[in-house]
């Protein structure tokens, strides 16, 4: 195989799935709790370390492949001044109940369903500490609702429940599901209780993604993009001509 065709093809796929990512981010630069994609990309040392590449045929280190990580960085935390909006300071997530298990979010935006329940703004329950470290559902009384710095919910002054605030020693286990939820990859990864983190109630976190950032790498992607386009066009209608060639001599 032409060897700048395929340095251009692993080019192409390359700034492709960067530019997947890009959009995402942009199309969630306004959901709360969103942690931005991030893309990460790697010279190959040769063409037959990819499955799809003939085998033996040394590929120049400028081709490249790109993989897609997550930015935990923390966002902005902006005050809404409604009483069951928590934002989270430090590193940590609440834990969440779904459909499809237990998983993870920064959304704060939470809300009580008609059985009294805490539930995000999907709807999935937000777990709560009962009978020691046991998660749980949390259910809470008609009343004035204070969430404190640890977490701690009291309904007039009296205590309820407490959040189930968590974190991990690896955070690349984690896998994004949707907007702001994620899933954990490792079945032996345990949750840990987060040593610096604080509840602020009548907050949100904000994405952190930026989207002036995000603009300007894009057009950048989109400039390599469309020169590796060039490349290829240019390179098969060379290969074209010399085929003809070689076919005219016979």
């Amino acid at each position: 195989m032409n060897n700048g065709l395929y340095q251009a093809y692993f080019g192409l796929r390359a700034r492709q799935l960067a530019l997947d990512a890009i959009a995402h981010n942009i199309a969630n630069a306004s959901s709360d709790g969103y942690k931005a994609d991030q893309t990460f990309f790697r010279a190959l040392r040769a063409a037959n370390e990819d499955p799809l590449a003939p085998p033996k045929e040394p590929v120049s280190r400028s081709a490249v492949e790109v993989s897609t990580g997550t930015d935990f960085g923390a966002g902005i935390i902006r005050q809404t001044g409604r009483e069951l909006d928590i934002a989270l300071e430090g590193e940590g997530f609440i834990a969440v109940q779904t459909p499809a298990g237990r998983r993870y979010t920064r959304n704060g935006s939470l809300s009580l369903n008609t059985a009294g329940q805490l539930v995000t703004h999907e709807g999935y329950l937000v777990l709560g500490l009962k009978n020691g470290n046991n998660p749980g559902p949390i259910t809470l009384p008609p009343g004035q609702i204070e969430i404190n710095e640890q977490g701690r919910i009291s309904v007039d002054g009296v205590e309820q429940a407490q959040l189930r605030l968590v974190n991990f020693s690896d955070l690349s286990t984690l896998q994004k599901e949707g907007g702001s939820l994620f899933a954990q990859s490792d079945p032996n990864a345990k949750e840990q209780a987060p040593a610096k983190l604080r509840v602020h109630q009548g907050a949100l976190e904000s994405s952190n993604v930026s989207s002036v950032g995000e603009l300007v790498t894009m057009m950048k992607m989109s400039r390599e993009f469309e020169t590796l386009q060039r490349s290829v066009v240019m390179q098969t209608s060379d290969l074209g001509r010399i085929i003809a060639q070689e076919i005219g001599k016979l």
